[in-house]
């Protein structure tokens, strides 16, 4: 690979890796490390003025037919002689493409960020006298440039314009070491390029290797456009005569027309547009400000064009709707890494042996709100990791707090409301087998009319009249009584059945809100993980680009980046099912998914982390004596096994009924009272026979089955039957009860552990994550080592992510099985808890007697 490759540091984020001279360690050219803010190579000479300059000693030394004795004499000053700290000072000069609105990294930002990186002795400074501009011309620039190279007063070079760096890029011979800033597609402009270096003496620069027919790829792919329209710079198109030809092979690639439109302002981008065009690519527009460049997107967006950015996410923050680099802090980034390659040269090493790779965050950006205006959707595999910004709010998203859903759930679950209805009903028909036992009255009013020739007086007038009164008293019946009994115990079985669907409701409430909890963490997890596999995946994309890798690491990661937005996209529909499934539970309304929040889930944490609670878990005889309580409480307050032996109250009765309707008669207390107060046509004349018009009648009256036809055997079978089958059930939901409460204690002594010990395993699969990724970018480890740290990382944070919700679906299985969630729901009740634990304890011979 040579030193340059052996040499050859790729960094996926320079804020975070490369520290420059402030306990940073580099490698010379010779592989040699040592402190550069201690002690560097001395390659500069000193100026007249005094102050140091880099290319004064290259200059004399190619001057000279001296050169083998100068070059001896050379290296021994660079080896013994030491400049004074305090003395050095490297000067730059910058060359801008014109007077710009806009300036991707300015004079003042190289020099602060060299303030920032470089340690005490080494000073950056950028004099005003060469701050030049090209106006936006080439013949200016190249003078510029020529200025430049020429001023023994400028120690680095440094181009900060587009067209500057090309220009400087095609250039065969560099007098000073000079740093080309920006570059749009070093691949397009055809710059240097040489096992990851420029491979040119005195040359170098810094690119993302984002490609331009990638990102056109990718936005033909999301839009699907058939006339696209290129806004690009005037100088751009007459200094990078490539664009031209790549336009063309774009056009055979994608099947639409490609056009190069010259844009100096904000009119050439908005009034000259093609009529057919239906999407346009914004190629870096600097002489456009920031006021216009919105102005751009907007009138773009008015008139439903999709938009496409070049620079990445700060035009897209503007209102250009989607751009593939998601960056936030490259103008940052980029001034560290250009202010880091100068320190280099200052220690001695060529440009043309500095890497040149700056990869940066290919992550699709959107403007959702551009996307709503111009009315275009992305698809879901496109939002599954892209970057959304402006997004509108969601009105109707509330965040609740896991009290307030289960209060939602007590008040409005539809379920949990059928049950109390269903114990209302059961009372009523207390009500209904009761009045079976109490005197009943009836009135009854009737007309007769027979024909004439059967009417006599003293029997029936033609036209009778007749009211009456008939009072019954029951004065035993054991089958109303029974019904009375029966009533009573089935009205008990259904107020229990009723508690047992709040408590249900309650445990699937709780249970839900922390699995969705769960699959928020594991959809944040899988997430990052995609974003850790795009990383690498740029990393790959720019070893490849650079020649340091092959085409199969970057196509394995390919492979990586689609599995693991699989695995994301099913995270997140998780998420969604986990949503409506609460929604479901809590009754909730509103089309658009409920929001939960974590507020609250600490509570339970800090109960079962408390010096009393552990007290109970500490050792294996308290865990035994506290499961034993727990059982206990299973069994003795448990609403199923209380409704089954509620039913076997209510057959038991059954039982008793049927057997003594064979012997014992139901007696009723009758009697009736009535008048004829109306006799009309044939025999309605009263003689001294006819009866009187008011006649009475009062009896007891005993009915006892003789004869059945086997109807009383049979009844008296089947409640013993039935009765039967409730025991058989009895013991069954025991068994049932018995095993789902060992169950659930059985998983609790370890999910909660596993809370402290994923953290623990996350943290360190974390960090030999990083190790290892850092050293894949150095070349020293493979992509099988990388993957695998990736894979125990990603397994590691998963297994964090669901511990804590984990163990809180196990405690709210645990106060299910306990059947009561007030001390959840009331911290008032955990000292009367704690209370009957402690009283447990003692009655088992193990006091506890801390808290």
């Amino acid at each position: 690979m040579g030193v340059a490759g052996r040499r050859l540091r790729i960094r996926r984020g320079l804020g975070r890796h490369d520290r420059g001279v402030r306990g940073g360690r580099w490698r010379t050219a010779f592989g040699r490390p040592h402190r550069a803010a201690k002690r560097f190579s001395e390659p500069v000479a000193v100026a007249p003025s005094g102050a140091p300059s880099v290319p004064l000693v290259d200059d004399l030394l190619r001057a000279s037919r001296w050169v083998p004795v100068a070059s001896a004499l050379g290296l021994a000053m660079l080896l013994s002689a030491t400049v004074p700290l305090a003395a050095r000072e490297v000067r730059v000069g910058v060359l801008i493409d014109g007077p710009s609105a806009r300036e991707g990294i300015s004079a003042e930002a190289l020099e602060q960020a060299a303030s920032a990186v470089y340690g005490e002795g080494l000073t950056l400074t950028v004099p005003p006298p060469m701050r030049l501009t090209g106006h936006w011309s080439v013949s200016a620039l190249n003078a510029a440039l020529d200025r430049l190279e020429a001023d023994p007063q400028v120690d680095v070079v440094v181009t900060l314009g587009f067209a500057a760096s090309h220009l400087i890029a095609h250039r065969t011979q560099l007098p000073k070491p000079t740093i080309a800033a920006s570059v749009l597609d070093p691949v397009l402009q055809t710059f240097p390029m040489k096992s990851g270096t420029s491979g040119r003496h005195n040359f170098t620069y810094v690119s993302t290797f984002n490609r331009v027919e990638d990102q056109v790829a990718t936005f033909h792919r999301i839009i699907g456009f058939s006339h696209l329209t290129v806004l690009v710079d005037p100088l751009a198109l007459q200094v990078v005569r490539e664009l031209q030809l790549k336009a063309t092979e774009l056009q055979a690639a994608t099947g639409a027309t490609i056009v190069l439109l010259p844009t100096a302002n904000l009119t050439d981008g908005t009034a000259r547009l093609p009529p057919d065009t239906d999407a346009v690519y914004v190629a870096p527009l600097m002489r456009l400000s920031s006021d216009d460049l919105r102005s751009l997107a907007d009138q773009l967006a008015q008139r439903k064009l999709p938009s496409f950015s070049l620079l990445g996410r700060s035009e897209v923050e503007q209102g250009i709707l989607l751009a593939t680099s998601s960056d936030t802090e490259r103008t940052e980034r980029l001034a560290r890494r250009v202010a880091l390659n100068i320190q280099r040269i200052v220690e001695g090493d060529d440009a043309a042996n500095i890497e040149v790779s700056f990869p940066s965050e290919g992550r699709l950006v959107v403007n959702m709100h551009t996307a709503q205006v111009i009315g275009f959707s992305p698809h879901w595999d496109d939002l599954t990791d892209a970057v959304q910004l402006a997004a509108e709010s969601m009105p109707d998203q509330r965040s609740i707090s896991l009290l307030q859903a289960l209060d939602a759930s007590i008040h409005r679950n539809p379920t949990l409301r059928a049950a109390q209805l269903g114990a209302d009903i059961a009372t009523d028909q207390i009500l209904i087998a009761r009045s079976a036992l109490l005197p009943s009255l009836a009135a009854d009013i009737s007309h007769t009319q027979i024909d004439a020739s059967h009417a006599s007086p003293l029997l029936l007038a033609q036209r009778t009249s007749e009211a009456g009164v008939t009072a019954q008293l029951p004065l035993y019946k054991d089958s109303a009584w029974a019904g009375w009994s029966v009533s009573r115990h089935l009205a008990a079985a259904a107020s229990e059945q009723a508690r047992q669907e709040l408590l249900d409701t309650l445990q699937q409430t709780a249970t839900s809100y922390f699995g969705l909890l769960r699959a928020k963490s594991v959809e944040s997890v899988r997430r990052q993980n995609v974003e850790n596999t795009r990383q690498n995946l740029e990393t790959a994309r720019a070893r490849e680009a650079v020649g340091l890798s092959t085409r199969s690491d970057y196509l394995r990661w390919v492979a990586q980046m689609a599995s693991a937005r699989q695995d994301l996209l099913m995270a997140e529909a998780n998420e969604r099912q986990a949503a409506v499934e609460l929604g479901r539970l809590i009754h909730y309304e509103s089309s658009e998914p409920v929001v939960v929040a974590e507020a609250g889930i600490d509570e339970p944490l800090k109960w079962i982390a408390s010096p009393h609670t552990r007290k109970y878990l500490d050792t294996p005889v308290n865990w035994k004596l506290f499961r034993e309580f727990i059982l206990s409480q299973a069994r003795d307050y448990s609403p199923e096994l209380k409704r089954v032996d509620e039913l076997i109250g209510g057959q038991q009765r059954e039982v008793t009924s049927a057997r003594r309707a064979f012997f014992i008669p139901d007696l009723v207390a009758v009697g009736t009272v009535s008048n004829e107060f109306s006799r009309s046509g044939a025999g309605s004349e009263r003689t001294a026979l006819t009866p009187n018009s008011t006649g009475w009648f009062v009896g007891i009256q005993a009915t006892i089955p003789v004869f059945s036809g086997g109807a009383l055997q049979a009844k008296l079978s089947e409640s013993r039957h039935q009765l039967r089958q409730l025991d058989a059930q009895r013991h069954a939901t025991t068994d049932a009860v018995d095993a789902r409460a060992r169950s659930v204690l059985a998983r609790l002594p370890s999910s909660y552990p596993a809370i402290a010990l994923s953290r623990e395993a996350a943290a360190a699969a974390r960090e030999n994550y990083a190790k290892v990724a850092d050293a894949y970018t150095r070349g020293v480890v493979s992509i099988t080592d990388l993957i695998s740290a990736q894979d125990a990382s990603l397994s590691a944070e998963l297994s964090q992510a669901q511990a804590t919700f984990t163990f809180l679906i196990d405690f709210a299985d645990t106060l299910r099985v306990s059947n009561s969630f007030d001390v959840l729901l009331d911290p008032q009740t955990r000292e009367p808890w704690y209370n009957a634990v402690d009283a447990w304890f003692i009655a088992h011979g193990t006091p506890i007697t801390t808290h």
